[in-house]
């Protein structure tokens, strides 16, 4: 249970109707001090990192989302999220005393970075920084300059806005996103709760507007709060730097006031682990978080054996997210469809699912190659064979004690999108329009049934590149042993794909398909 302490000026807020009462709760945004007004179809869910990539992840706090996908609006067979955003516009940083060292100083730096590619307020977020804003219509009584509300019954004064942004699926259907929204003056920042819907006519449906006006036009401020998350020292211990420290901050933020969710640290990364919330399973999902952690770590040291790091390569300090069913992993971020993990390359995050069919030390390794990768080769594009093949690859590894093994991966080799089958196929790529496949072409997505097959393919070519020399004996040509080194400094060098699939330039296509097509297809691989 989380103690709360409400202000005097919210009091009147908590007497609501019954039929308000039973339709909706309130539910804590722990990192505001405020609570929100929620329907009961509607949960909170972890909210993406912050990362300057994105003016909405800077200032997003909190989210509620459907509590499940059968709650989604849905137009024909397509879903559509429905549901409200907590967002924060924190006044400019000030500070009293002149830094009292360098981490002082690059901490400050840090924060002033963050504010000054952010918004000042919600009027500023819609109008100038939020993309759309020459199509977005205001549709409230204000227009585009909104509608004052002054403070009534114990709801502090706000500015409503109600616009509409248009959108477009992949069939051509049009419609608008709605979004009706209510600004707070708080101290020390603002703080709008914009609640947002798909339309397909002109207004809005009276049900899902009647919802919003109830979640966005009462809010609670706390005078204090607890936090479902308790920080202490020994899980903070190898945040021991400002960037990490700032680091920390910001995953936990993304946690807090959210049950089922708790944190530790470790040398290689912040791991934020779940459990299903009001059940006594927190134990149970560290013990089971710990080991997956320790992997990502051994991870490290093999990925920089394998491609040494360059020395203007930069240091992050990455967050894995572990959540305890695919379930939970879908309601955040965007991952591929049928996917049980992935890399978000805006916020720099790693995310699991352990109940996965692949295991999650499998799933960390594989989205950990992607986040050094993106490092290394600082957000460069990369072949999907390259990508993705060591992505696979390297998620075949595992550390018994102090050695390495290869465990060579089945469902990449004989499952239902596997290698075998693949290649055994009749309108499969050659090897030149497989090396130049636009990455889009390896992503899983309900229009691209191949991806499975294109990926089971780029394994099989970085396995045999990697571990075929000994394996393969004379069919083995001395050129392919360049191949992987010429295009890694290839591209770290030029940043351009197409430039470093030259590694293949010098070989025999048609040799290297048929010793290709014979290792994914043998038992030589399996070795």
């Amino acid at each position: 249970m989380r103690a709360r302490s409400l202000s005097v000026v919210t009091v009147a807020t908590l007497l609501v109707a019954p039929v308000v009462a039973q339709e909706f709760r309130w539910e804590p945004v722990a990192s505001l001090g405020i609570n929100v007004r929620v329907h009961k179809k509607l949960k909170p869910v972890p909210v993406e990192i912050g990362s300057n990539q994105s003016v909405q992840s800077l200032h997003l706090r909190a989210r509620f989302d459907p509590e499940s996908s059968q709650q989604n609006i849905m137009k024909g067979t397509q879903p559509f999220r429905w549901g409200m955003d907590v967002l924060a516009f924190d006044q400019a940083p000030e500070y009293a005393d002149k830094p009292k060292d360098q981490d002082e100083v690059r901490r400050r730096a840090i924060e002033k970075r963050k504010y000054d590619a952010g918004a000042r307020n919600y009027e500023h977020y819609l109008k100038e920084k939020l993309p759309g804003a020459t199509d977005r219509e205001f549709r409230g009584h204000g227009g585009a300059d909104g509608t004052e509300v002054k403070e009534k019954r114990g709801v502090p004064a706000h500015t409503i806005w109600e616009y509409a942004q248009p959108a477009e699926l992949d069939d051509g259907t049009k419609f608008h996103w709605y979004t009706y929204a209510a600004a707070y003056k708080l101290e020390g920042r603002e703080v709008a709760l914009a609640f947002s819907w798909p339309i397909f006519k002109d207004e809005p449906d009276r049900k899902y507007l009647d919802i919003a006006k109830k979640m966005t036009t009462v809010i609670q401020v706390e005078e204090s709060q607890s936090s479902a998350v308790e920080a202490n020292a020994e899980k903070d211990r190898f945040a021991d730097t400002p960037e990490r420290k700032a680091a920390l901050e910001a995953a936990v933020a993304s946690i807090r006031g959210i049950d089922g969710w708790d944190y530790f640290t470790t040398p290689a990364a912040i791991v934020l682990y779940s459990w299903k919330p009001d059940s006594n399973k927190q134990a149970k999902a560290l013990k089971a978080a710990e080991p997956v952690a320790e992997h990502f770590t051994a991870m490290q040291e093999l990925y920089r054996e394998t491609f040494p790091p360059p020395e203007t390569m930069p240091t992050s300090y990455p967050v894995v997210r572990m959540c305890y069913e695919r379930h939970l992993m879908r309601l955040y971020g965007s991952p591929p469809v049928r996917a049980e993990s992935f890399y978000n390359d805006t916020s720099g995050e790693i995310v699991i699912t352990m109940d996965g069919k692949q295991s999650p030390e499998s799933q960390v390794a594989r989205e950990g190659w992607y986040h050094y990768a993106d490092q290394m080769f600082r957000g460069a594009k990369l072949s999907g064979w390259y990508a993705h093949g060591f992505a696979h690859w390297f998620g075949a590894w595992s550390l018994h004690g102090k050695r390495w093994s290869f465990e060579p991966d089945k469902l990449r080799i004989n499952g239902d999108d596997g290698a075998k089958k693949a290649f055994k196929s009749d309108d499969q790529p050659g090897l030149k329009e497989f090396l130049n496949m636009h990455g889009d072409k390896f992503e899983e997505s309900e229009d691209n049934e191949t991806a499975g097959q294109m990926r089971s393919r780029a394994y099989a070519m970085v396995d045999m590149l990697m571990r075929g020399e000994k394996k393969l004996g004379g069919s083995w040509d001395e050129k392919w042993s360049q191949i992987v080194p010429g295009y890694t400094e290839t591209m770290l060098k030029t940043k351009s794909a197409s430039k470093a699939n030259r590694a293949f330039d010098d070989i025999d296509p048609g040799a290297f398909e048929q010793a290709w097509a014979k290792w994914a297809t043998s038992q030589i691989s399996k070795k």
